[in-house]
C-alpha cells in the first residue's frame, strides 16, 4: 500500500489511522523504501510520554 499510495520521491510517509498493525513493519518499510515512516499511533505515544517526561 505504501508504495502504490506514495509520490516517487517523498521525504517521509506517515501511515495513519488504517487499523493495521504496520509499527512492527516501519524499520522494513524503511529500509525499502529509503525514507523515514511514521505510525501515527506511535508517534502520538512517543509525542505524549516525552510531553510528561
Amino acid at each position: 500500500m505504501v508504495a502504490e499510495l506514495g509520490p516517487p520521491q517523498p521525504d517521509s510517509i506517515v501511515v495513519s489511522c488504517t487499523n493495521l498493525a504496520e509499527a512492527p513493519l516501519v524499520d522494513q518499510l524503511e529500509a525499502v523504501h529509503g525514507v523515514a515512516i511514521h505510525d501515527s499511533g506511535a508517534t502520538a505515544i512517543y509525542g505524549a510520554l516525552a510531553t510528561v517526561g
